[in-house]
């Protein structure tokens, strides 16, 4: 192994273990466990995926020294697995879109060895402890409302319907959850790669703006038949497929849907702009996370979007091209 590789190496193994701590014991510097997997990846750029698998191992090993291995192994695992299959993407100049997808799947993979690993330090079962937290909490929130002496009968009634409404829901979004969460874990590594390597000015294929993304029409046709047949099914109150089967499918569909919009709306208001406004881009995503009919809005307009291609209407009535 040559002397840079060795040198590259020690520094971005140390800087990924010092990321780690400051993440781990610094409870506001906590968003900087998005850049754990970062200095893995500028380095398999650099050095490709051997180097990087060694510095990996190396700072999962350091950080043992300084955590408890449960902790060190999450912690490990999420940089080995994303930093180390992302970096190759970046190794090999892969397009943004095939980066974000090794991402995804390497964020999605470190998940599931987590909790396995969870599950076989603790001797639990990961998702039976979870909802059980859920009822537990549910619990002590309806223990509170009766001890506080403020509510009638009728009224704790009401509560106790809406609480147990919610915990069921909670229960439902659970499976989402484990699906949709490494898809926005995997994006933040990838823009937050595409910019630190191109501050670093190395070559870099980056994911393209959020405003140019399009679905592929094969897709666009297989989503609405999948809506169609989750619609019969719900139509139809088929009991033999359980509902949160159905429920989590249509929310994945919806939040494509919303992502499409947000697509759709950020391509409108920025595309006579030399530049992309990021405070506009903030604002949006703040008012959907607020205001929810906002967010329904915005899904209906990513569907017109896909659907009857209202950007391409805009454009041919200005005269102008996508």
């Amino acid at each position: 192994m040559k002397t840079k590789a060795i040198t590259e190496g020690a520094m971005l193994c140390a800087l990924a273990v010092i990321i780690a701590l400051f993440s781990s014991y610094v409870p506001f510097l906590l968003l900087l466990f998005f850049l754990i997997p970062v200095p893995m990846v500028i380095l398999a750029e650099k050095q490709g995926f051997k180097v990087t698998l060694i510095a990996g191992l190396a700072a999962t090993l350091i950080l043992f020294m300084f955590m408890d291995p449960l902790t060190d192994g999450g912690y490990g695992i999420y940089m080995i697995f994303v930093g180390c299959s992302l970096g190759y993407m970046y190794y090999k100049r892969k397009d943004g879109f095939l980066k974000l997808a090794v991402a995804y799947a390497g964020v999605f993979a470190a998940i599931i060895l987590i909790i396995i690993l969870l599950q076989v330090l603790t001797g639990q079962n990961f998702v039976a402890m979870l909802t059980e937290t859920i009822d537990t909490s549910s619990a002590q929130v309806m223990d509170v409302y009766r001890s506080l002496g403020a509510f009638p009968e009728d009224q704790l009634s009401l509560l106790q319907t809406a609480v147990d409404q919610m915990k069921e829901t909670m229960k439902m979004v659970i499976p989402l959850a484990f699906l949709i969460s490494p898809f926005f874990i995997g994006w933040a590594n990838v823009l937050i790669s595409d910019t630190i390597l191109k501050r670093m000015r190395l070559p870099v294929k980056p994911l393209p703006q959020l405003s140019k993304w399009r679905l592929p029409r094969s897709f666009k046709n297989f989503l609405i038949m999948v809506v169609i047949v989750l619609l019969v099914i719900d139509l139809a109150h088929i009991d033999a497929i359980p509902a949160v089967y159905t429920y989590t499918l249509m929310m994945i569909i919806y939040l494509l849907y919303f992502l499409m919009g947000i697509s759709f709306v950020y391509w409108l208001i920025n595309r006579k702009r030399a530049k992309e406004s990021m405070g506009l881009k903030i604002l949006i995503v703040v008012l959907c996370l607020f205001i929810p009919y906002i967010s329904y809005i915005i899904s209906f307009v990513g569907v017109a979007d896909i659907y009857i291609d209202v950007r391409k209407f805009i454009e041919n009535r200005d005269g102008t091209n996508i």
